[in-house]
């Protein structure tokens, strides 16, 4: 698989994923429902149907209800993945005018939130949920991305939609975004490289770039030292074969390289963490070191060229209750996303 796919090349599996989604939010919202846009990869171009999510914003007119926010995630749940995951973000309207930095997120889901959402579903917490709007600086970059490249589905025009963000404003948003992923850039490892690739397109040159397109920008443009971290996350990202593995250790030096050289942003006000992931998240990245530092899968291993994705899984599976009941946690079931960064880990990452 080489470079990826735009929302007009895409598969009609996943048009129709996207068509459905947009039905179900017109029969849940109503009225409310003012606006829905594609931005991301799909819009960018660089969408890889086994890697990539579906990013969508919804803009409503007014803040759903309770009852609308169940339903909508009773929905979400059943429609993503299938194919693909879908990272979707609920804005309303008047909390985009004035702009503010960063963006006031009246609901939101993906896949990370899967667990947490079943449970809240089950034992009646969903009824907090109003409780917690937040905001998100993610949402400066997409609204960029959106007078870029967006898609608009339903509803005004992008432009009419969504207020212009200033080029200060967004460089703030992407080198907060990178110093926050920083600290921990083996929770996801491929999308941490690339993204780095393209912030560094961006402050540069100023472009805006898919995640594809970021590896190859960083392959053109930065010290070919890295070349070979940035090669494997490309393969990582297509579903393409692997090289030479890459150790940890070039990953690392390049996350601190690329933060010296960054410009120092503003420090964030009004940011609050999403609740769904919350410690969870954060504890999973905690474990995935933790299971590198302790030697991940053994070497003897690394070395079979017919080892099957599911023996390294299997290894991190038996490792996890073990780490999670030693912090007094339970073990819930393994996410489909952690099970990729686990796999990135055992093939790329090795100590």
């Amino acid at each position: 698989m080489k470079e990826g796919y735009t929302w007009a090349t895409c598969s009609k599996v996943i048009q129709s994923e996207v068509k459905t989604l947009q039905t179900e939010l017109s029969n849940l919202c109503g009225q409310n429902l003012l606006g829905i846009y594609l931005h991301g990869s799909l819009a960018l171009g660089g969408f890889q149907p086994r890697r990539s999510d579906i990013n969508v914003i919804v803009v409503t007119g007014q803040r759903m209800d309770l009852e609308t926010k169940r339903a909508c995630m009773t929905m979400l749940l059943r429609v993503s993945p299938m194919p693909c995951p879908i990272d979707i973000r609920f804005l309303v309207q008047s909390a985009l005018f004035p702009f503010q930095h960063p963006l006031l997120c009246d609901f939101q889901y993906d896949e990370t939130w899967r667990e947490t959402a079943q449970q809240d579903l089950r034992d009646g917490s969903w009824k907090d949920w109003h409780e917690h709007a937040w905001r998100d600086p993610d949402l400066t970059i997409d609204l960029t991305v959106l007078h870029h490249a967006g898609i608009c589905l339903c509803g005004r025009p992008i432009s009419e939609m969504f207020p212009a963000v200033s080029a200060h404003t967004f460089q703030e948003a992407i080198i907060q975004t990178m110093q926050i992923a920083r600290d921990h850039p083996t929770q996801d490892p491929v999308s941490f490289v690339l993204n780095a690739c393209r912030v560094s397109a961006c402050l540069q040159e100023g472009l805006i770039l898919s995640k594809d397109a970021g590896g190859r920008w960083g392959l053109a443009h930065l010290p070919d030292q890295y070349h070979p971290l940035f090669e494997q996350s490309l393969a990582l990202y297509r579903g393409e074969p692997l090289g030479q593995v890459v150790g940890r250790a070039l990953l690392e030096a390049f996350a601190k390289a690329l933060l010296k050289k960054m410009p120092n942003a503003s420090p964030l006000t009004g940011w609050e963490t999403p609740r769904l992931p919350d410690e969870d998240a954060a504890f999973e990245a905690l474990i995935l070191e933790r299971w590198l530092d302790d030697g991940g899968i053994q070497d003897a291993a690394f070395d079979r060229e017919d080892l099957a994705d599911a023996e390294v899984l299997n290894q991190f599976h038996r490792w996890k209750p073990q780490a999670r009941a030693s912090a007094g946690k339970s073990a819930p079931a393994f996410a489909k996303h952690s099970s990729d960064v686990a796999r990135a880990l055992a093939r790329v990452l090795k100590k």
